[in-house]
């Protein structure tokens, strides 16, 4: 199972934004590994909630592939930067 960090959490909804129009963050498949883009909740998909709001989405394919990792917020060059962690 994938876990996130209350300061993950905080990130992806301060990347949301406010406004609860149905957007999440979702992590797909690439060829370069695991991509981190704004999208909507697909049938199927794993989902993660930040109080009442969904705030991420991902694929059960790819949920399967980063099972035991963390999303956690890294700062690269002095921005917050989303990544994945452990195994």
């Amino acid at each position: 199972m994938l876990s996130l960090t209350h300061a993950a959490r905080q990130l992806i909804c301060n990347m949301l934004g406010e406004q609860d129009d149905g957007l999440v963050l979702r992590i797909s498949a690439s060829p370069d590994g695991p991509h981190i883009a704004m999208d909507r909740v697909r049938v199927g998909d794993g989902t993660f909630n930040f109080g009442s709001r969904c705030v991420l989405a991902v694929d059960q394919m790819v949920l399967r592939k980063i099972a035991g990792q963390t999303l956690d917020v890294e700062v690269v060059e002095g921005r917050s930067a989303l990544v994945l962690v452990g195994e």
